[in-house]
């Protein structure tokens, strides 16, 4: 096969790039006369750059004050420097539907949820009923498919890596010996508007964790420099900031427990690893989609919302209850429920490639 896709990844976190990668890398191996395009935006723009993969920077602000139109035209202005192309991947890059008209080339729209399954079905309506094909990266029991869409939509599974070590070997790679439990709060990547939630999540768990009377216990931070303050004012050094790393599916390995935002890519991970886990609600109906489907079928708890957030504050106390019990309890094991499905990178490349037209160019990472 040959020809020319432009792919574009919204960025508002990692957590869309870190799904794309593996995507195209099955791309690359599968249909090495392929051209890619790469384009992507602030943090999903970030996370490419760190792994040293090629990307053009959109220039699309992380804090959404350039959705809609203004947005249309700097995905149509990279299109048009980069001389077209034969396939139009947005994923949930929702402005692709509307640019790829223009250009009069197919589209295909990656997903993990529907505008009608947070109660905007006219934003199905205006944005995806135009695309050709899509491609939802979750399991189809977790989801109502809008009936008025009628193009092809396959559901493939969340994407989601599996460790490359076991706990013991995590820690040792870590420096993390001793007998104490590790507890990871995993607080991921955010554009600026999340970080007040992110800070009261911090802030509870802080609290939370004075109830810990083991010397040889250990609490450590993933997450945005911003949080290292209050951190820091702790005085305790058996909590450490770990800040933005890549090697974070290891300190989850390690971990007993890990205190997760409420974040798809992040919770499919655990989840498809099988790691004790306590999500916090957070104020996205789209997040709490997500970790109500993995509540439903027993593989997280869920606490409520800190107070920051708006909602009934968690008591400290009764979280670090939560969290002992959680740690006591034998870890689980064996496969997650037939319905939670898991995708093969590969599958999702060829669902996107279905689509495409044919011409002879060559693979490349193209940057102009």
């Amino acid at each position: 096969m040959s020809g020319h896709i432009a792919w574009i990844t919204k960025g508002f976190g990692y957590g869309h790039a870190a799904k794309d990668l593996p995507v195209l890398e099955a791309i690359r191996l599968s249909e090495p006369r392929l051209r890619v395009t790469l384009a992507s935006a602030g943090l999903g723009l970030e996370y490419y750059r760190q792994r040293g993969v090629p990307c053009h920077d959109l220039g699309i602000s992380d804090d959404g004050s350039d959705r809609g139109a203004r947005s249309s035209q700097l995905i149509h202005e990279h299109l048009a420097r980069t001389g077209g192309c034969d396939l139009l991947v947005g994923h949930e890059s929702w402005e692709a539907v509307p640019v790829s008209r223009r250009f009069r080339v197919p589209c295909v729209i990656l997903t993990h949820w529907f505008f009608t399954e947070v109660g905007r079905p006219d934003m199905d309506q205006a944005l995806l009923a135009g695309a050709n094909a899509i491609v939802v990266l979750d399991s189809p029991a977790a989801h109502h498919q809008p009936d008025f869409l009628t193009q092809p939509i396959t559901f493939t599974g969340s994407i989601a890596n599996l460790f490359a070590t076991d706990q013991a070997t995590a820690r040792h790679n870590l420096g993390l010996v001793g007998p104490g439990r590790v507890i990871v709060a995993s607080l991921g990547a955010f554009r600026e508007r999340k970080i007040p939630a992110l800070t009261g999540i911090l802030e509870t768990i802080l609290r939370a964790w004075r109830h810990d009377v083991c010397p040889a216990d250990r609490l450590l931070i993933l997450g945005p420099r911003v949080l290292f303050e209050p951190i820091a004012s702790l005085e305790d050094d058996r909590v450490q900031w770990v800040g933005l790393t890549q090697r974070a599916a290891e300190y989850h390995a390690a971990a007993d427990l890990v205190l997760a935002a409420n974040t798809y890519t992040t919770l499919s991970e655990l989840v498809r690893n099988r790691c004790q886990v306590i999500s916090f609600e957070n104020s996205d109906p789209i997040d709490t989609l997500h970790s109500d489907f993995f509540r439903s079928r027993n593989l997280i708890q869920v606490v409520a919302k800190p107070a920051r957030e708006g909602a009934a504050t968690v008591e400290p106390r009764m979280l670090w209850g939560q969290m002992e019990s959680v740690m006591n309890r034998p870890a689980p094991t064996g496969p997650t429920p037939p319905d939670v499905v898991w995708a093969d990178p590969g599958t999702v490349a060829k669902a996107v490639l279905s689509q495409l037209r044919n011409q002879t160019v060559n693979f490349s990472w193209h940057v102009d």
